[in-house]
């Protein structure tokens, strides 16, 4: 799959920031995570810091994956809108799931710290637009469900955005609480934090096959060994 063209941002911006041996031996562990992007990062730190033994295996150098591609955008908001999405699953559910967005951005921001210097974390309100004046209503909707919800919010319109950008929209939203982070250093960050923490981590190594092997997975690599694991985590970004 080709994930993306030309090079990545975080790549040129970084450069190679570490290396993690290829697998060259037999494996037994509690936890197997396939991939070594800020996904699985973010598990084999959470995890093994929680006492649970962890492998991770990629096939490229760590982070350079769907990672190097983001964006690096932390939005709280999901791609459906709020008040679509309380017709959908109901108003609490709903609105608990902007607000975990809003919980989980907090919680990066906490693992940041870890290495704040690097992983740039800051702070940006952001704008959510409409592209058309005829998408205005739709917007404002959107606007009025997420006040009420206690969301902090502004809605602007055309002539407050043309003041406040260097662009025109008919109107927007204005969001706070999102925030903008490199996600291959936070990555990297949070791998270092997992292996001192236990976790084995290894790049340059595919995973060709898995198969259930009675309680536990036996994962095959393309160089030979296998890994054996309690319980196997998919974390390969837009290939999965």
């Amino acid at each position: 799959m080709d994930l993306r063209t030309g090079h990545p941002y975080w790549v040129v911006k970084n450069g190679l920031l570490a290396t993690y041996p290829p697998l060259t031996t037999d494996e037994r562990c509690d936890v197997a995570i396939v991939g070594a992007g800020i996904t699985g990062a973010l598990l084999s730190q959470s995890l093994s810091q929680a006492g649970m033994d962890c492998v991770v295996l990629d096939r490229r150098d760590a982070g350079s994956g769907s990672t190097a591609a983001s964006t690096a955008l932390l939005q709280y908001e999901i791609d459906t809108e709020l008040w679509e999405l309380i017709d959908l699953v109901g108003e609490s559910h709903a609105v608990r799931a902007y607000r975990l967005g809003l919980e989980a951005i907090d919680a990066i921001e906490e693992l940041a710290r870890l290495d704040a210097a690097s992983c740039e974390f800051e702070r940006r309100e952001s704008l959510y637009f409409a592209s058309r004046r005829s998408h205005g209503a739709r917007l404002r909707r959107e606007f009025d469900c997420r006040r009420q919800h206690g969301f902090d919010i502004d809605f602007l319109e055309a002539d407050e955005i043309s003041e406040r950008f260097s662009f025109q929209a008919p109107c927007g939203i204005l969001s706070r609480g999102d925030a903008v982070i490199d996600a291959v250093q936070l990555t990297h960050t949070l791998l270092q934090a997992a292996r001192r923490t236990g976790a084995r981590i290894f790049d340059r190594t595919t995973v060709k096959s898995f198969k259930k092997d009675g309680d536990n997975f036996r994962l095959l690599t393309d160089r030979g060994p296998t890994v054996t694991a309690r319980h196997l985590i998919m974390a390969s970004g837009y290939e999965s």
